[in-house]
């Protein structure tokens, strides 16, 4: 995991469940945002599993890690248009004010 935190906190073990399996992972990141990732990952491995039948477990990890990044793009590309929009918005009032003030 990315640390985002202090440079000079040393990194914790954090123990993780995904899909059945137990990992032993080093973060700086605080241990129930880690479990957060691990249970976000493991909760759509399962739910890929269920839906694709008999896959490779690395095709499943591989399926969920697209589908978690194809959420991501989806959240950041929205909040960009979201943020245009609320600026366009903001021009627009800006420049009725600027009329009203001048009329």
């Amino acid at each position: 995991m990315t640390p985002d935190h202090g440079a000079g906190d040393p990194p914790a073990r954090v123990r993780v469940s995904i899909d059945g399996d137990t990992y032993v992972l080093r973060s700086s990141v605080p241990e129930v945002r880690v479990q957060a990732c691990a249970d976000l990952v493991d909760q759509r491995i399962r739910e890929i599993r269920g839906e694709s039948g008999g896959l490779e477990p690395h095709r499943v990890a591989l399926l969920a890690a697209l589908s978690l990044a194809h959420d991501l793009l989806d959240r950041t590309e929205g909040e960009a248009q979201g943020s245009g929009a609320r600026a366009a918005r903001l021009e627009a009032l800006a420049a009725r004010l600027e009329g009203a003030l001048e009329g």
